[in-house]
């Protein structure tokens, strides 16, 4: 199962500060493990946030967060990844 956030922000993805931001779509990652697991009763996913534009500096903190997201669904058993889809990813 695929489950897939798109957000369109102008100017680039900005949920207020940097901070802010990285941490609201890290909380939309976890929530959308939580939905599939809990309510579809999914086991095995991939899990997406797509922005056409995020700022390298937003983005460059997203990163690392996520690779620790899915080192925690690695290490819990969960047959989960997510992934950010951004930038020049999402015109291809």
């Amino acid at each position: 199962m695929f489950a897939i956030d798109v957000t369109f922000h102008e100017g680039g993805l900005n949920y207020g500060d940097r901070q802010e931001t990285v941490s609201r779509v890290m909380k939309k990652l976890i929530r959308t493990v939580l939905r599939m697991e809990g309510y579809f009763k999914v086991k095995k996913g991939e899990i997406i946030f797509a922005a056409p534009k995020i700022h390298n500096a937003v983005f460059d903190d997203l990163k690392p967060c996520v690779e620790d997201l899915n080192k925690f669904l690695q290490e819990n058993q969960y047959e989960y990844t997510a992934r950010i889809i951004a930038n020049e990813d999402s015109t291809k």
